[in-house]
């Protein structure tokens, strides 16, 4: 069976992954730049210091000096902030990779509990996870096998039956944390 390859149609397809992710870097690119920018101000303020107690600069306020400063390393700031808008995207891209995917097993899953008919995810060229697809795949064959068996036995099992789960596990499951609950179905 040839599953369907399907094409990007929009680069930003989950706010709660790519949309912290942008501004988490904004935030640290913000946070770096204007750590850089001082540090290097300092150095320059050191060596006009050193230049004055030698003679070699004239003596200037700090604000002189940061007008100074500013307007010679200008460029650099300007090209900072140039660059800005590519990494942006970059990350956008990048984090499409992972989000992509989530929201394609999102919508499989979502598919699945309604009770339509699903078929085995193929994740594009390039995409993070793919691990987790042949996993996904398999559990996807394995949910629509037990289906099938149980619709053919009975039209009265329940999921429960169906996913071959025993009652008392299913029971300490709905009182207790998704985490106690899946560590005690492992056992």
């Amino acid at each position: 069976m040839v599953l369907p390859t399907f094409s990007r149609k929009k680069l930003f397809v989950s706010s709660g992954i790519q949309g912290t992710m942008v501004l988490r870097f904004a935030f640290y690119w913000a946070v770096y730049h204007f750590a850089i920018w001082h540090a290097a101000f300092i150095y320059f303020f050191i060596r006009e210091r050193i230049g004055q107690l030698t003679g070699q600069s004239q003596v200037r306020s700090i604000d002189q000096l940061y007008a100074h400063f500013w307007t010679e390393y200008m460029p650099l700031m300007v090209a900072a902030c140039l660059m800005l808008p590519i990494v942006m995207y970059e990350i956008i891209r990048q984090t499409h990779r992972i989000a992509g995917p989530l929201v394609r097993f999102s919508h499989t899953i979502r598919d699945m509990m309604t009770g339509q008919e699903v078929r085995p995810v193929k994740l594009r060229e390039g995409d993070l996870l793919t691990d987790f697809e042949k996993l996904f795949n398999e559990f996807i064959a394995f949910y629509q096998a037990k289906k099938q068996s149980a619709a053919t036995v009975s039209e009265s099992s329940s999921v429960d039956e169906l996913l071959d789960l025993p009652q008392t596990a299913v029971e300490s499951c709905a009182s207790s944390e998704p985490v106690h609950c899946v560590a005690s179905n492992a056992d």
